[in-house]
């Protein structure tokens, strides 16, 4: 009886402390270490690449019902590495730049196969499309040792002004600023060509059919909630 009153206490004190962990990852994952203090030094990497981090499922992550990870835990890998993406890319940096912010309107998950305690997994992260207002953004989970994809996630990034806080809607260029199409590493050092040469920036071709669709099924719950139709 004791014991097991101690391995509940000792449960709930860990659980209830601050996600010390997540801070840790977070630090650790994106270029933030650098940008804070100046001694961690970031391998820039081209926005047409992808940019992947790697981990295990911990103690926090485990889903303790169903001895797997937890589904919620899928977002959080994804956020770090959506964020280690736009970092390493220099595109916050010249979003910011340019008076811009990005706000994340939308998800949409596919779980496939399970991750199980102290599994060790990669979760990749690239642009799979964009207009001059929305940049979507598709994450892999990828088991470390076959490679298999356990989960797919694609997140969707609207254009804020950070001045305002709103909705930029028809921007002369908007996302358009960045040459989403370089291999150059260091996207500052692309020579701004868009009059010129506007497929460095502009998306070529069309979005794959599964993201379209979701897409398409984003606009049209958008349009009854605006209407004040039900769900």
């Amino acid at each position: 009886m004791w014991f097991k009153t101690m391995v509940l206490i000792g449960l709930y004190t860990y659980y209830g402390l601050p996600n010390i962990d997540h801070i840790l990852q977070y630090l650790m994952y994106t270029p933030w270490l650098h940008y804070l203090f100046g001694f961690r030094k970031e391998q820039a990497v081209p926005p047409s690449q992808t940019v992947s981090i790697k981990s295990f499922v911990g103690i926090r992550d485990i889903d303790l019902a169903f001895w797997h990870m937890n589904n919620a835990r899928y977002f959080v890998y994804a956020e770090l590495s959506r964020s280690a993406y736009i970092m390493k890319t220099g595109i916050w940096k010249m979003v910011q730049k340019h008076g811009f912010s990005l706000a994340l309107v939308g998800m949409s998950s596919r779980f496939r196969r399970e991750l199980k305690p102290l599994q060790k997994f990669e979760v990749h992260s690239r642009a799979v499309y964009w207009t001059k207002t929305s940049l979507y953004v598709e994450t892999q989970f990828l088991d470390a040792k076959t490679r298999f994809v356990n989960a797919v996630i694609y997140s969707n990034w609207v254009l804020f002004s950070a001045k305002t806080g709103k909705r930029i809607v028809d921007p002369e260029r908007g996302l358009h600023i960045i040459p989403w199409n370089t291999e150059e590493a260091n996207i500052k050092n692309v020579k701004d060509e868009y009059e010129t040469n506007k497929r460095l920036y502009e998306f070529q071709g069309e979005p794959p059919e599964s993201l379209s669709n979701w897409i398409d099924s984003m606009q049209q719950l958008s349009e009854k909630m605006r209407s004040g139709s039900k769900l």
